[in-house]
């Protein structure tokens, strides 16, 4: 087996020395390290995604074909003989909101697969940021470098609760645009006009930026979990995710167990991880919102994110759940620097 330091360098092409104190080429490194998780996996369902889309029109298409007529032009729909106008549907199913929601359907839907790897990929990367330099012993090379432990840590924190989703959230907005360019032919074929029921109504970049940006607010909120995760990493001799979880379903027991089967600490996690953000989000949607008769459609701005991030910042769980973040963050660092 060749040393670790080789095959370290070996990975970072064009690697510099003096270089690697500079967040890039931090940045660069968790890349290389998680490669599988934010690249290679994802390209894979998005590839799979694609070709399951085409099937599934083609079949749809064959099985169908002679039984339902169905016109775009006119929007439409002949089942068995039996012509329904835009005039039979309601008010959520006739062409104004189906123009609206057509776009937004088919790329969101499409990169559900990627959206549904991000939970697993930031998990297990943050187990093992900090780890897997113990067990192969890299951390000697890295430590020889002219950069800071806590420079370290906190980059691979950046990366795993920021840069990382971003790279998904850009695949998941080029999936999102090839699955629009797979419908556009079904919609010529039904004599529709793509440009009109599907492209122009489709706020397709603003969306998809809006999305993102409230999504690194929400990554906020979870950087005491995923702080926590990292001291784990930092600590564990062994299965790093053991260690992650144990101990919190070890305290969730003794509550469940000695407090009348009420569990303060499982209520605290699930608040952190859905509600909290949720109920922030909610009172954003109430403000504002584009109705389409009784039908509401809402895509996610630059400005919901700095109206979310402002009312994250006036709560006072928002900064307890931050305090918990630097406790977690500076035993990792103590840990990274000191014990091994």
């Amino acid at each position: 087996m060749s040393n670790p330091v080789a095959q370290t360098l070996e990975r970072i092409k064009g690697f510099k020395v003096p270089n690697i104190g500079k967040i890039p080429a931090l940045l660069k490194r968790e890349f290389l390290d998680s490669k599988t998780g934010f690249l290679t996996v994802p390209l894979v369902v998005a590839g799979f995604t694609l070709f399951a889309m085409i099937l599934g029109l083609i079949s749809l298409e064959i099985q169908f074909g002679d039984k339902i007529d169905l016109d775009l032009r006119n929007f439409e729909v002949t089942v068995d003989g039996e012509t329904l106008t835009d005039s039979d549907f309601d008010d959520d199913m006739g062409k104004e909101n189906f123009v609206q929601i057509l776009g937004r359907a088919v790329s969101g839907a499409t990169s559900a697969g990627i959206i549904m790897i991000l939970p697993f990929v930031v998990f297990f990367g943050l187990l093992s940021s900090l780890y897997d330099d113990r067990r192969d012993r890299s951390f000697l090379f890295w430590k020889s470098m002219p950069v800071s432990d806590t420079k370290e840590v906190l980059t691979k924190l950046g990366y795993y609760a920021i840069v990382g989703p971003m790279i998904l959230f850009g695949l998941m907005m080029v999936l999102g645009f090839f699955a629009m360019v797979v419908v556009t032919p079904f919609i010529w074929y039904h004599g529709g006009s793509a440009l009109d029921l599907l492209w122009i109504p489709t706020p397709f970049i603003s969306m998809w930026i809006g999305a993102a940006a409230n999504f690194i607010v929400y990554g906020l909120w979870l950087l005491p979990i995923l702080a926590w995760l990292m001291l784990a990493s930092a600590y564990a001799p062994k299965a790093p995710m053991i260690f992650a979880i144990v101990p919190v379903g070890a305290i969730i027991t003794v509550e469940v167990l000695f407090n009348n089967g009420q569990t303060y600490l499982a209520v605290a996690l699930l608040d952190r991880i859905a509600l909290d953000y949720a109920h922030i989000m909610g009172d954003i949607f109430e403000k504002g919102g584009h109705f389409h008769g009784d039908f509401e459609i809402r895509d996610l701005s630059i400005g919901d994110a700095f109206r979310a991030l402002g009312a994250s910042i006036t709560n006072a769980k928002f900064w307890v759940g931050q305090l918990f973040t630097g406790a977690f963050l500076a035993g990792a660092i103590y840990l990274r620097r000191y014990k091994i």
